[in-house]
């Protein structure tokens, strides 16, 4: 997909997500690279012709790693579009 920046990308660490089996709650978020290590995820907003627009959360080679904060297991996502209010900052 590609997207349009209406903005500069930031780093974000913490958002607001429910997972496919519906943990919802804060989860940590982190980029996963190729050779293993990890760095910040970066959340950019981004034009989306259904909303207006969303904030793009993208990571690196292997995408994101999200971890509940409560414990439990990670979840990987390539990228994701979310609502400005689902960043906690």
């Amino acid at each position: 997909m590609r997207f349009r920046a209406s903005g500069p990308a930031a780093p974000v660490h913490r958002i607001r997500y429910e997972s496919e089996d519906g943990r919802a709650g804060i989860w940590q978020i982190a980029a996963q690279h190729a050779d293993g290590s990890i760095s910040s995820a970066m959340a950019v907003v981004v034009e989306d012709s259904s909303a207006g627009s969303a904030t793009l959360i993208y990571g690196a080679d292997h995408g994101l790693r999200l971890s509940p904060e409560g414990g439990g297991p990670a979840v990987a996502e390539p990228y994701l579009l979310l609502a400005a209010a689902a960043l906690d900052t």
